[in-house]
């Protein structure tokens, strides 16, 4: 008896497909990672922060990753590989739309709540889910020549989401701060900070509607899903608790992984 751990054979169309799936979770990685480290200045402004506390910004994003890489992989294995994805792109929209009250009330501590919402829902995906996923989609001795495809998906994402904050969230940010350092009166000063904060909340509901669009998308398509849990042990190499063992602790392999693309 196989495991339905072992490597996944599917036909030259369906792996395509598969790849082409792969290739966009990984642009949205490399899409959210960017924007949130990208979000430093604007939170400076916007929250009024010092130098130090700016640094909680992409420390918030990590520590969901040192937090749930491990938990992640016992989640997958009630809910699969593919419901897996979906539930963590809908953590992410969730935390998403925390940005929206955060904005409204120019809270710090909600802000690194969302990004820390949003870094869960991440690592559900990158450390448990979808690295695994590409592993065992194609022949293993072919695995890392997908994941370094995969990584190019990543970069790109990284090289457009500080572009689009810098023409939507901060487009006349400078003008703005030196509006608010000149300014005396408490009132008109909380007033510009609240135009500025409230920029953000357009770009993350429309993040939040694509994720779930997406996690939707995932859970009909025709991806294979792939049960995590492992059967008993039979004939073979794959399907057996040794096989499993190195899927879990994978995580934090790729927790790794995504520190240095990140």
């Amino acid at each position: 008896m196989t495991s339905k751990t072992a490597t996944l054979a599917a036909p030259r169309t369906g792996f395509v497909q598969a790849m082409l799936i792969m290739g966009m979770f990984y642009f949205i990685f490399g899409f959210v990672t960017w924007l949130n480290g990208a979000l430093i200045p604007f939170l400076k402004l916007a929250c009024q922060l010092t130098d130090s506390q700016s640094l909680l910004v992409t420390f918030a994003f990590y520590m969901a990753y040192l937090f749930l890489s491990l938990p992640s992989s016992f989640i997958l294995e009630k809910t699969g590989f593919k419901n897996g994805m979906a539930v963590g792109l809908c953590v992410m929209a969730l935390g998403s739309l925390v940005f929206i009250p955060a904005a409204n009330s120019r809270s710090f501590g909600m802000f690194l709540t969302g990004l820390f919402v949003q870094g869960a829902g991440l690592a559900l995906l990158q450390t448990a889910a979808v690295n695994p996923y590409v592993s065992i989609i194609g022949p293993i001795e072919s695995a890392a020549q997908r994941i370094s495809i995969m990584g190019i998906c990543n970069k790109a994402a990284g090289a457009i989401s500080p572009l689009i904050l810098s023409t939507i969230v901060l487009k006349n940010a400078e003008s703005l701060e030196a509006q608010v350092a000149v300014t005396t009166d408490a009132a008109t000063k909380a007033g510009l900070l609240d135009t500025l904060a409230s920029r953000v909340i357009g770009p993350y509901i429309v993040i939040a509607v694509l994720l779930v669009a997406f996690a939707l998308f995932i859970s009909r398509s025709s991806l294979p899903n792939i049960e995590t849990a492992p059967e008993e042990a039979g004939t073979g190499s794959t399907g057996t608790k040794k096989d499993w063992a190195l899927t879990r602790t994978s995580g934090w392999a790729y927790f790794a992984c995504s520190c240095m693309w990140a």
